[in-house]
């Protein structure tokens, strides 16, 4: 291996397997970079800066993974972590469940970020209702009514815990159908990304897009 290949093979590194079709993440991402994800399985879609952030935050994965189990050796806490959940063709990784199904998640990134979603948690609501949706099925679990988010601030050190409500039941369903619907619908006919009109510059999947190839209207900055 040639030195400068050692940057391109550490941050195209992942461990990650997708137990299902579509992940719970999928399910929050826009559906045409999940259709061309799927399409083209080697094409890479993440920018190297936000690899290195995954990098530290799967390192603070690990460090809190290893902290939760010695906890359970010395007080058996009864939390499971990293709980791979799967039902049908969806499956995800709960961080955190608590005894009575309670799910946490951890979240790193900078606190502005961070202070941003706090205001607005839908996106971490829609995550922590598909993971206790996902439990309730596979496990019988009772679908409860809230999860935790614990937050670290990687620029500041702050960190902190929000209590989110989740989604009813009836409406995680609807948001998974809606969901698998959208993925029924042919790449031709799928409308283009929400964020298409000032991102599409720094979008790794605009060699495959053809909005990117063939929509005018698109400003080249």
């Amino acid at each position: 291996m040639k030195p400068e290949d050692i940057l391109d093979m550490v941050l195209n590194y992942s461990e990650y397997e997708k137990g299902g079709k579509y992940s719970a993440s999928d399910i929050l991402s826009e559906p045409l970079r999940v259709k061309l994800k799927k399409k083209y399985p080697n094409l890479d879609d993440v920018k190297p800066i936000d690899k290195v952030a995954s990098v530290i935050g799967t390192g603070f994965h690990e460090m809190a993974e290893k902290a939760m189990e010695a906890e359970n050796a010395f007080n058996d806490t009864g939390i499971r972590t990293e709980v791979k959940l799967k039902f049908n063709n969806i499956s995800g990784t709960a961080d955190l469940i608590f005894p009575d199904g309670t799910i946490g998640d951890y979240k790193t990134s900078k606190e502005a970020t961070l202070k941003k979603t706090i205001s607005n948690p839908i996106k971490w609501q829609e995550q922590l209702s598909i993971y206790a949706l996902l439990n309730h099925k596979e496990n019988g679990v009772k679908y409860g009514t809230k999860g935790y988010i614990f937050w670290v601030a990687v620029d500041t050190r702050k960190t902190g815990m929000l209590e989110v409500e989740l989604l009813p039941k009836s409406e995680t369903i609807s948001l998974i159908k809606e969901f698998l619907a959208e993925m029924d619908i042919p790449i031709e006919e799928t409308k283009k990304c929400k964020d298409c009109s000032w991102l599409y510059k720094w979008c790794s999947s605009r060699s495959v897009c053809s909005y990117y190839n063939n929509d005018d209207t698109v400003i080249d900055w």
